[in-house]
This record gives C-alpha cells, structure tokens and sequence, in this order.
C-alpha cells in the first residue's frame, strides 16, 4: 500500500466508526477489519466484523450506503 492509499484507506475509518456506533444492539461489537481503496482511489471497500449478528450488521450499512457514500 502507498502513502496516499494508507492515508485514504484511514480518511474512510473515520467517516464509517460513526455510523458503526449507531449499529443495532443486537450486533454486538462492530468494527472495522481492513480497508481497500482501488488503485485509482475512486472505490473503497471496507471490512467489517461483528461479535453478535453479522447479518443484522450488514443489513444496518446497507440502509446507511447513500451516507456513507457521501
């Protein structure tokens, strides 16, 4: 990984931990595993784990995508 991606790939943790925090009970911890921003930065993946219900996790970011996307 490069600078610039180290640099981005830890711009986009602190945009998403937010949005975590407001994950359903039920979830249980979630956090963050690893990000991936494509080589021409116009695409992050983020990696994501939860102690309870991953399910329920991924369900609550997809309804969160249009804010986190912004």
């Amino acid at each position: 990984m490069t600078r610039r991606s180290d640099m981005l790939s830890s711009t986009v943790r602190d945009e998403i931990a937010p949005v975590l925090k407001r994950c359903p009970r039920e979830c249980g911890m979630v956090s963050i595993t690893r990000v991936e921003i494509s080589p021409d930065s116009s695409y992050a993946t983020a990696y994501v784990s939860a102690l309870n219900n991953l399910d329920a996790a991924m369900e609550f970011l997809r309804e969160e995508t249009p804010e986190l996307q912004r």
